[in-house]
């Protein structure tokens, strides 16, 4: 389950609110701890449930299918690939084609202590049936996990722009993420 919350910047005035909520399920196809990889496949669905009006939602009902993969690189290195397809419900928005590409590595406190995590990710999309040239935008960012139990992780990075510098801008972006499998959001401080 996805419940953004938003900052937009309109005109002078920034609004502020929930955005658009989406949930998933994904299913592992492949896994190997000797080998270090993953293979997954999965579908999300986004609803508009946020207020399209001020710039917090995209205003539509949005079917998304998708693949990852994931590769253990060296020591406490890694390699994420993400692929799917955005396919707008009952909309005339055009479908789009989105692929990501995360490399970084972790740095842990100790093995149950605080782990830091920089990486770099490369994002494309396309719009399918539509001329044009792809997007592009590069992602530094750190992710740091919270708890000892390392459930609990907050990520931040900008995504730059580039392609289209001139039409589009560098924007700041952060998740919480809580693995409510691991253990409940006070557990696992200590």
């Amino acid at each position: 389950m996805v419940v953004p919350y938003n900052f937009q910047q309109q005109d002078s005035s920034w609004n502020r609110g929930l955005g658009d909520l989406a949930f998933a399920v994904k299913h592992t196809l492949f896994d190997s701890l000797r080998r270090g990889g993953i293979l997954s496949v999965g579908a999300e669905m986004t609803f508009p449930t946020a207020k399209e009006d001020q710039g917090l939602g995209g205003g539509v009902t949005i079917a998304e299918p998708f693949v990852t993969a994931s590769q253990i690189l060296g020591s406490d290195g890694f390699l994420h690939v993400h692929a799917g397809f955005e396919f707008p419900v009952k909309s005339e928005d055009p479908n789009e084609a989105y692929w990501r590409v995360a490399v970084g590595k972790t740095f842990a406190q100790n093995r149950w202590g605080r782990a830091w995590s920089p990486m770099v990710e490369l994002l494309g999309a396309t719009e399918l049936g539509v001329e044009g040239n792809p997007q592009w935008d590069v992602v530094p960012q750190m992710q740091v996990t919270l708890s000892r139990r390392q459930h609990i992780m907050i990520d931040a990075g900008l995504r730059i722009p580039a392609s289209e510098r001139s039409a589009r801008h560098t924007s700041f972006m952060m998740y919480f993420l809580w693995d409510w499998f691991d253990g409940g959001l006070l557990e696992g401080w200590r």
